[in-house]
């Protein structure tokens, strides 16, 4: 029996392993273009017909550098998309080469988890925008190029509630998670010091810790969360108009080492960015000593 065991260990091996390794899609199930300098594809669009997809590493010996623009978003969406792909996607792998993606390359796709792995160069706007399946989400690249604008990159994918950075960030985009409503809590990537317009706004935190090394939280961050306890870093400088507008915050804890914040102004001149809350009053008392004059 014991001599038999290596075997059906084998054999089970043989049969189980290639049910976790799925073959990248066939070259003919994407329209595609070499890039400006002829040495690398770009997928245009997505005609094939499954679901489960597998970026191939190169096309015709070409290596696969780029996801257009809306190459994976179907019909159907609230973007418009002239030549939309023939099904909704619900899984992506991407190769371990050098890849970017363009802007809302998988917009409005049925996508359920995806992970993006460090090969990624670039992003651009939008790309996994009104993913309305989306739960899950680890990112494993950088900080995106702010040339490319990656605004809105997961804006109103309502279903995400996990989201994981492998990888050190120093900005937040803009509107990055705005409007994933079933985001109540977010693993902040190291390095972090500036989280950018609407990042979180219409999400869905009930508490929240800003990390330390945080220094700029921008306009509407996280407007319309449902924040009822907040502890500030030692290390804020900045706080926008609207940052943390409308959440019902109860309690907010200051480290005594902060002396001053610059406050956003709204359009009447005045601060804004703890209006709709309903902060005791010690708390808008340490709040109007670092140089607050708006209303709570």
């Amino acid at each position: 029996m014991k001599k038999r065991l290596p075997l059906i260990v084998a054999l089970l091996l043989f049969i189980v392993i290639p049910l976790f390794t799925q073959e990248p899609n066939p070259a003919s199930d994407f329209v595609v273009e070499l890039n400006s300098t002829g040495d690398g594809v770009i997928i245009i669009r997505y005609v094939g017909t499954r679901t489960d997809v597998v970026i191939p590493a190169e096309i015709e010996g070409f290596p696969v550098l780029h996801i257009g623009n809306m190459a994976f978003t179907p019909s159907g969406t609230s973007i418009i998309v002239r030549n939309p792909a023939r099904v909704s996607i619900t899984s992506i792998v991407f190769p371990n080469t050098r890849i970017t993606i363009g802007e809302y390359a998988f917009a409005g796709s049925n996508l359920t988890d995806v992970t993006l792995p460090d090969s990624i160069t670039n992003i651009g706007r939008g790309a996994f925008s009104n993913c309305l399946q989306l739960e899950s989400l680890i990112i494993n690249f950088g900080n995106p190029n702010p040339d490319w604008n990656p605004n809105s990159l997961f804006r109103n994918c309502i279903k995400l509630t996990t989201v994981e950075f492998t990888r050190g960030w120093v900005v937040i985009p803009t509107e990055m998670f705005a409007g994933c409503s079933n985001l109540t809590s977010i693993n902040f990537p190291d390095g972090i010091r500036t989280i950018n317009n609407s990042a979180f706004e219409n999400c869905g935190f009930t508490e929240l810790t800003i990390p330390e090394g945080i220094e700029f939280i921008a306009l509407n961050a996280f407007r319309n969360n449902k924040i009822t306890n907040l502890i500030l870093p030692s290390t804020i400088t900045t706080i926008g108009s609207c940052a943390f507008q409308n959440n019902g915050l109860l309690e907010l804890v200051i480290p005594e080492s902060i002396n001053s914040v610059n406050f956003g102004r709204n359009i009447a001149g005045r601060h804004d960015a703890f209006g709709g809350n309903r902060l005791n009053l010690r708390t808008q008392a340490l709040l109007k000593n670092l140089g607050y004059n708006g209303n709570f």
